[in-house]
């Protein structure tokens, strides 16, 4: 980490964090970081006189997005990003010099189609009972959004064991009989943390067919690795190299909390990163020994319907949001339940609507089995009163809500025990 005692848009109006290293992009050069400071009992008449100064200190203004209780602001000068995110309930002002990531203004785009947009929970062979070492994993996810101009949103992969070359090429064919165009075209693809159960899926298949798939944008925040144990650099390193290899003119944003984008008919809202995992006085993550608190959530909000997505979010991520947010901001007509079904996170959870579809990252087999799962999926279901719960492990599911009504439909499930094929 660089000794820096603070960033250059400090301000002396508050009491102030030691600079917290938010790590890179997509890439590992020193000029490639984003670092942030944090200060608190900030008043929001401090902050509005913070962000005259930027602009007094050269500092384009850009945009503000308000999501519930956060009000966030970003600046440009001289090709650096600085992005202001403050929270109205805890008086907390968090600054960030982004050094990696693209505008706004550069990466969202719009679109006149109005094609009708389908949430697919893709289906992954799951351990059904306990794993086997090298066979079967009971972890892993895969989300694809169709949107409106035929192009894709990807959310995470499946583990290397979960990647055989049966499944790859049935996912590549899966994307080539939706789309449209010569190519299948990725317009992001999102990842919620560095664990190699949401990356490697992804991986192989850009190594397989990336002069098949156009990738435009790619949208994740991983900490540096020093910030958490149990961090799994090899997946995370491969991952990149191979994004920088394939795709080198890739439109890359480190995604803060409070930021909002638009891809075709789809939002995008950052609702909680690793950054907020941050103490406010001590600069230092709070909870090392769970990288699980590193995931991105955040909520996609398309054709009157909102997913929202919790990554791998545990203990630290549920504190933080329910202190952050209202019950407002878990407005959502479908979730996906947390980590697999293994954590119990009832404040976070009883904050979800009722009657909301659950899209369960796991084998049902594998919840009946275990007792603690089997816990998680009771308080889920007497919590939630889902409306429908569809499990992963069983193939994938299509859901499409249309004036307000479920249309479902199934797919077979692809792919079985690993089959000993490289990542």
């Amino acid at each position: 980490m660089k000794t820096k005692k603070k960033l250059g848009v400090y301000t002396p109006l508050a009491k102030s964090s030691p600079i917290y290293d938010c790590g890179y992009g997509v890439g590992f050069s020193e000029e490639e970081r984003v670092y942030m400071q944090i200060f608190s009992s900030f008043s929001i008449d401090k902050y509005q006189r913070y962000c005259t100064s930027l602009i007094k200190k050269g500092y384009r203004y850009l945009h503000t997005d308000i999501i519930d209780n956060f009000v966030s602001n970003s600046y440009l000068k001289d090709d650096q990003l600085v992005y202001t995110y403050y929270n109205l309930k805890t008086e907390v002002l968090r600054v960030i010099e982004d050094n990696v990531s693209v505008p706004k203004f550069s990466f969202d785009y719009e679109s006149d189609e109005e094609t009708t947009s389908t949430l697919y929970q893709y289906g992954l062979y799951y351990a059904p009972a306990y794993k086997e070492i090298g066979k079967s994993e009971d972890c892993g996810m895969l989300y694809i959004l169709t949107l409106s101009d035929g192009k894709f949103i990807l959310i995470d992969g499946g583990d290397r064991i979960q990647a055989t070359d049966e499944m790859i090429e049935g996912l590549y064919a899966f994307l080539r009989e939706r789309s449209s165009a010569d190519k299948v075209e990725i317009a992001c693809w999102i990842c919620t943390h560095g664990h190699s159960d949401h990356l490697d899926v992804f991986s192989k298949l850009i190594r397989l067919h990336h002069q098949d798939i156009i990738l435009e944008r790619c949208l994740f925040n991983f900490p540096r690795y020093q910030a958490f144990t149990k961090s799994q650099a090899e997946s995370e390193d491969l991952v990149k190299e191979r994004i920088r290899e394939y795709y080198p003119s890739v439109i890359y944003v480190k995604p803060h909390t409070g930021q909002t984008f638009r891809l075709a008919n789809c939002g995008i809202e950052i609702l909680y990163t690793h950054e907020d995992c941050v103490g406010d006085i001590d600069g230092v993550v709070i909870n090392q020994n769970s990288y699980n608190d590193a995931s991105l959530v955040f909520r996609l909000n398309y054709d009157h319907t909102s997913f929202l997505v919790l990554g791998d979010a545990w203990k630290h991520t549920e504190k933080v949001m329910t202190r952050n947010y209202s019950d407002k901001a878990y407005k959502c007509h479908i979730v996906q339940v947390a980590h697999h079904g293994f954590n119990n996170l009832p404040k976070l959870y009883s904050s979800i609507p009722k009657g909301t579809v659950l899209l369960y990252p796991q084998v049902k087999s594998h919840v009946d089995l275990f007792r603690g799962d089997a816990d998680v999926y009771s308080m889920l279901i007497d919590t939630i009163n889902p409306s429908e719960v569809y499990f992963a492990g069983g193939g994938t599911d299509a859901i499409k809500f249309v004036t307000g009504v479920i249309h479902h439909e199934h797919y077979d499930l692809v792919g079985g025990e690993y089959d000993g094929s490289p990542i």
